[in-house]
């Protein structure tokens, strides 16, 4: 198995079919000990976790997670999709905590009395 590619594009050739894969950023990460406790269940092939973590991956189309870095791709996939939910979890309950305020009310309770007024009037 051999990398080929220029640096913005990688591709791994095992002989039988060749993969190129965009490449936008290269980034190195120290773990710690603790980082790496953590990650070893997921990147083990074999565990529970890591049966779990590429079910996860199957299911949102992330692809295999064979290797170290794939099983952390995935793993940063799925803690943003985790994050992305509670943004927007955050995000409505604001817009619920604006939409039920008093000033709010008394608008929508005019605009609809105006609206009914206008329709009863052109009936």
């Amino acid at each position: 198995m051999y990398i080929i590619g220029a640096p913005e594009y990688t591709g791994i050739c095992t002989g039988c079919e060749c993969i190129l894969r965009s490449m936008t950023k290269r980034l190195s990460l120290i773990l710690g000990e603790g980082d790496q406790l953590q990650l070893e269940p997921f990147i083990q092939a074999g565990t529970g976790p890591h049966q779990v973590l590429q079910r996860w991956a199957d299911a949102h189309g992330v692809g295999s997670v064979n290797s170290e870095a794939a099983a952390i791709r995935a793993l940063l996939h799925a803690g943003v999709e985790a994050l992305r939910d509670d943004v927007l979890d955050e995000g409505y309950a604001e817009l619920a905590q604006v939409y039920n305020g008093v000033e709010e009310h008394d608008e929508r309770r005019s605009t609809r009395d105006r609206y009914v007024a206008r329709t009863e009037a052109t009936l």
